[in-house]
């Protein structure tokens, strides 16, 4: 098979997307199958990316304009209009060199993208498969254009596809009348790789880690009010989102209004080695999902790097997480938006250390068997061969 990913632009630097994206890509290698990413969009503003095309991690990838964002208003918008075109050049040209067998797509429910690509994949006579990571609230679209792809995808959105990946059993049910075949496809990790890195030594000081977006405001004022409420004075909470300026303004000024500001700590832009340490070096990790539509359907990338981890997880009773790992046994779980109960989650893990070990090493055995990339990749690997070949 020769696999084409697109959608999405930014490899090999980014958040969920990007790394779920690599992950997937890997995983198909490692199964046997040929995969290249293609990019469409300008998206970086200094000069990290070198070349159009390149080969990161063992994953080809090209670019179909410069990698470098434009300073230049009229050339982003000209570039624009004319980035579809290009990608359309560039997968045409790709698949007279080795036939494309399938495009694997990302991109967010937009309901043109899904004709775009459906036309595309006719054109060059490939099965077009679509990875759903994310379903929103019927509300959620402000604008009448918004509104109107929230209803169109939600109704025919997927039929324009051969396939899809569904991220979580939300997602799955909710699109379960969808006459095209399907694969369960959960968060990934690559375990071997945050194994491999050190433990720096555990911190003396109980110290809770968040890691996520800066777009997140509602799930990083969680986390702060319950480290608020925590009994333990001397715990602290690293608080590690990156995002916009104003995203990451917006989190700086809820750390500062805290009464416990002086035991918040906020970082971004941490390597992957310095990350992991700091998970390695937690007490527990933290990850709290709402009872809304959208969390419910979502399964945070993090999760699967925490368990990798080995240390003890805290999160909500709502969302895909809670069919994975059970209370108390490979995580602990407070009710959806009861900073209380999380507050006292958090108490538990200091005073039952050896229970909390415990609990670590359990959800670090579970990550091992439901969400390793080698292993979801060989199973996505004989899906798309078998059912959608």
């Amino acid at each position: 098979m020769n696999i084409v990913y697109v959608g999405l632009s930014g490899f090999p630097f980014g958040y969920a997307a990007i790394s779920r994206q690599k992950l997937i890509c890997q995983g198909l290698q490692r199964a046997g199958a040929s995969v290249s990413i293609v990019c469409s969009r300008a998206v970086f503003r200094d000069s990290r990316m070198k070349s159009r095309l390149g080969e990161f991690e063992g994953l080809s990838y090209r670019y179909v304009v410069n990698p470098k964002r434009s300073d230049s208003f009229i050339i982003r918008n000209l570039l624009r209009l004319s980035e579809p075109w290009r990608e359309l050049i560039c997968l045409y040209k790709m698949n007279r060199q080795k036939k494309i067998s399938h495009l694997l797509v990302s991109h967010n429910n937009e309901m043109m993208k899904s004709i775009w690509y459906f036309l595309v994949s006719k054109l060059i006579r490939s099965k077009v498969v679509f990875s759903l990571v994310e379903l929103y609230e019927p509300g959620y679209a402000k604008s009448f254009t918004a509104k109107l792809n929230h209803f169109f995808f939600l109704r025919v959105g997927l039929r324009f596809y051969d396939a899809f990946l569904p991220i979580s059993g939300f997602i799955a049910d909710f699109f379960k009348d969808v006459p095209r075949p399907s694969l369960l496809v959960p968060i990934m990790v690559d375990f071997e790789r945050v194994s491999s890195v050190s433990s720096s030594a555990e911190s003396i000081v109980p110290r809770f880690v968040f890691c996520g977006a800066a777009g997140y405001p509602n799930t990083i004022q969680f986390c702060i009010q319950s480290f608020e409420l925590m009994k333990h004075p001397r715990a602290e909470l690293y608080i590690v989102a990156g995002g916009s300026d104003s995203e990451v303004n917006w989190v700086k000024d809820l750390i500062h209004q805290s009464p416990k500001s002086d035991r918040i700590k906020h970082s971004m832009n941490l390597s992957e080695e310095d990350l992991f340490k700091l998970y390695k070096s937690s007490s527990a990790l933290l990850i709290p999902l709402f009872n809304t539509v959208k969390d419910r359907a979502r399964f945070p990338h993090k999760l699967g790097e925490y368990l990798a981890t080995g240390r003890p997880v805290i999160s909500t009773d709502g969302g895909e997480i809670a069919g994975y790992l059970e209370n108390g046994k490979q995580g602990l779980f407070a009710e959806s938006g009861n900073v209380n109960q999380f507050a006292s989650c958090m108490d538990y893990v200091i005073e039952n250390p050896k229970e909390a070990e415990r609990i670590g090493l359990e959800g670090q055995i579970i990550c091992k068997s439901q969400f390793s990339h080698i292993n979801l990749g060989l199973l996505l690997y004989d899906f798309l061969k078998n059912r959608c070949g």
